[in-house]
């Protein structure tokens, strides 16, 4: 947290080994992260990524490991207060970047309090993916895409 006087209250949300555990999308884990310019978010708990991401009923959750490298090659960045002071305790997420450059872009604070590499890893598997949405979502993309039901 970030006080007015811009002092700054460090929460420690990580296990003994410095971990934080978090919660992800499926498809953000295995598709996603590391690849995404944008980012991928990770999230405090798992109520809280289900609010943010409904997409989570059809692609599944994951339980992933947060911790930051030190002198290690690594392909995933995040801005040193985002990490610091607010993961895992953001209602809405932290986001996690492929690369230093994507990091300065998506986040002001990057310039200002620097940029920390960091390693995300698969801690279990909470929710499996489900596809039963894919048929209908399908279905309602032709309908939508042509105008008219089954593409008739």
């Amino acid at each position: 947290m970030i006080h007015e006087n811009g002092t700054f209250e460090e929460p420690y949300y990580g296990d003994e080994n410095g971990i934080v555990t978090c919660y992800m999308c499926k498809t953000d884990f295995d598709y996603e992260l590391g690849q995404a310019f944008r980012g991928v978010r990770v999230f405090p708990s798992e109520e809280s990524l289900r609010k943010s991401k409904p997409c989570v009923a059809e692609c599944g959750i994951v339980q992933v490991g947060v911790r930051q490298l030190d002198g290690r090659p690594t392909a995933l960045f995040m801005e040193h207060v985002a990490f610091n002071y607010e993961m895992g305790g953001a209602p809405n997420g932290d986001w996690i970047y492929p690369s230093e450059e994507s990091t300065r872009h998506h986040e002001a604070y990057a310039f200002k309090y620097g940029i920390i590499a960091v390693d995300v890893f698969f801690k279990q598997q909470i929710a499996e993916p489900n596809f039963r949405f894919s048929a209908k979502r399908i279905k309602d993309d032709r309908e939508n895409r042509l105008g008219r039901p089954n593409g008739r």
